[in-house]
Formats: C-alpha cells, sequence, structure tokens
C-alpha cells in the first residue's frame, strides 16, 4: 500500500497488503491500519509505545480540529461550465454540515434538479472529516463531491474550488457556531 504523504482519500478504504486485507480508520487525530478478518482481532495500547497524537507536530498559528468544529451552511454553492455560471442556492439548493471534535460529519445536501433523471437531489451526509494544517477532507457514507475536494479552512469558512470535467464547483461554507 502506498500514497501520497497526507492522503485522507485512504480513510474507509479498505487495501490488500502481503495478502491481507486492511482497512484505515480515523482515531483520535491519526490514522490507524485495521487488519479485517473473520475472527474478532483485540487492539490493546502498548505503553512501551511511543503516541504520535500527543504531540502536535503543528505550531504557531496552526489550524487545530477545534478551530474547526462547528456548524456550517454553504454561503456559496455555484457550478461553472462553458463561462456560465449556475448560483444552486438561489434556485434553492442547500448545503449544511456540523462537524464535531471527534471527527464525525453529519448534515445534508439538496440541489433542484440534479439527479441523473432531473428530479430534485437530496442526501444525508454522514461520515468523518479529517484535518491537516489548514486542509479539511471529508468521507462520507454516501459518494458525493465532498469526497474528493479539499477544503481550506480560514476567518470561520471552508472554501473548495474543484473542477470535474467541464464543471467547476466552486462552494463556501460559512460557520454558524
Amino acid at each position: 500500500m502506498s500514497a501520497p504523504s497526507g492522503d485522507r482519500g485512504m480513510v474507509g478504504k479498505q487495501y490488500t497488503l502481503t495478502g491481507v486485507l486492511w482497512r484505515v480508520i480515523p482515531l483520535a487525530g491519526c490514522f490507524v491500519l485495521l487488519l479485517s478478518c473473520s475472527d474478532p482481532v483485540a487492539v490493546t495500547e502498548d505503553p512501551t509505545s511511543e503516541d504520535p497524537c500527543t504531540e502536535d507536530p503543528l505550531s504557531g498559528d496552526s489550524v487545530t480540529v477545534g478551530d474547526v468544529a462547528g456548524s456550517y451552511a454553504a454561503s456559496t454553492f455555484t457550478i461553472t461550465e462553458g463561462g456560465e455560471v449556475d448560483d444552486l442556492l438561489s434556485e434553492g439548493g442547500r448545503l449544511d454540515l456540523a462537524l464535531d471534535l471527534s471527527g464525525a460529519a453529519n448534515g445534508h445536501m439538496f440541489v433542484v434538479g440534479a439527479d441523473e433523471d432531473g428530479s430534485d437531489f437530496a442526501v444525508d451526509l454522514t461520515g468523518i472529516w479529517m484535518l491537516e494544517d489548514s486542509q479539511a477532507t471529508f468521507d462520507f457514507a454516501q459518494d458525493t463531491f465532498l469526497d474528493d475536494v479539499v477544503f481550506t479552512f480560514a476567518e470561520g469558512r471552508l472554501t473548495s474550488e474543484a473542477t470535474f470535467g467541464a464543471e467547476t464547483i466552486c462552494v463556501v461554507l460559512t460557520r454558524s457556531s
């Protein structure tokens, strides 16, 4: 298993390494590989090993989980294609997220007429969020574009702009609490 340093897209996914199935999960701000098998595996703490989670490698004005945790609502949610901007919020769309200190993420996304058959698209967002420096990523149970983008935190806002094919999606989530 090989992934670029800081690749949060690995969380919640399964990988085969040396013939054994592993799953990546977050635990207290760190990431743990769990062996997946049919027999229960007891995971115990080794008191002789150093805990990399107890020391914050960031210093100074770094962004912490406590800085980012809170409730957010989209203040910008647009799709641009061919120079034409589609403001999803003005059309009745919504994107709300609650990020808690444990790494849990819950919310809801609603976009008018965006489902494959032209009907409204609505999805509950339940999953996890991760923070590295000032960059937040998500891994939700339901597959959405939010799993594929990186948000940057600054001044109470999470901002992301990403291009998928010919479309550029811009989302600004503003913290309300």
